[in-house]
């Protein structure tokens, strides 16, 4: 049992407020990523409720309607042989942070907005296993512990807020498999940056999966 597993789940269900498309390439392929905001179209409290295994359809809308509009944020790598990424606001043409870590790392990532007095973050966002070998990563938000846990390959991670000896579930990632990098991502933006939650998603998803067990 990993150390995660010991701190206990609150009952407050998650209470999502903001769904985002986040798709990216095959693993062996990653190259970029696109956060697309879709809350005005998905029907976030049919996700909340339906089995993953019915979930083909609704991803399916989903996937439409991101490709129907202009993403949000545009993650890239600054040079073909970077290890990482470079996030762009689309529509502003506007650098807004960077996802960085190298390979020999050991799955750990660091976000660090550019602004110098970020709405997201104060500091930089080291997002860490949670353990060795740990299938959960952690990262510390404005003196809060956060985890996500990666459940059937990346078929669904849940994102929890540790809060009073306790964790609260205030964000979700759903996939179609556990091998794409790409899926829905559903959010309680009063618990948590929805920012900083979308580009901890993709720290997450870009995690050498050698390190995760």
């Amino acid at each position: 049992m990993t150390k995660l597993d010991k701190i206990p789940l609150s009952d407050t269900p998650l209470r999502a407020t903001v769904a985002f498309y986040i798709q990216g390439g095959a693993p062996w392929l990653l190259k970029s990523f696109a956060i697309t905001d879709i809350t005005s179209s998905t029907p976030i409290a049919t996700f909340l409720t339906t089995a993953a295994s019915d979930l083909s359809n609704l991803l399916a809308d989903a996937k439409g309607d991101a490709a129907a509009q202009a993403a949000l944020i545009q993650l890239d790598k600054p040079s073909p042989i970077s290890t990482s990424l470079v996030a762009k606001k689309v529509l502003e043409g506007k650098i807004i942070a960077t996802v960085s870590g190298s390979t020999l790392s050991l799955g750990r990532r660091t976000i660090k907005f550019v602004a110098k007095n970020s709405s997201h973050s104060s500091h930089p966002i080291k997002v860490r296993p949670a353990r060795i070998r740990s299938r959960a990563d952690k990262f510390v938000l404005e003196g809060v512990s956060f985890f996500w846990d990666v459940l059937e390959g990346t078929r669904r991670c849940e994102l929890s807020k540790f809060v009073d000896g306790k964790r609260t579930e205030v964000g979700r990632f759903v996939a179609a498999n556990a091998r794409e990098r790409e899926g829905v991502l559903l959010v309680d933006g009063n618990e948590v940056d929805r920012i900083v939650a979308a580009l901890t998603c993709v720290a997450v998803l870009n995690r050498v999966d050698a390190f995760r067990i």
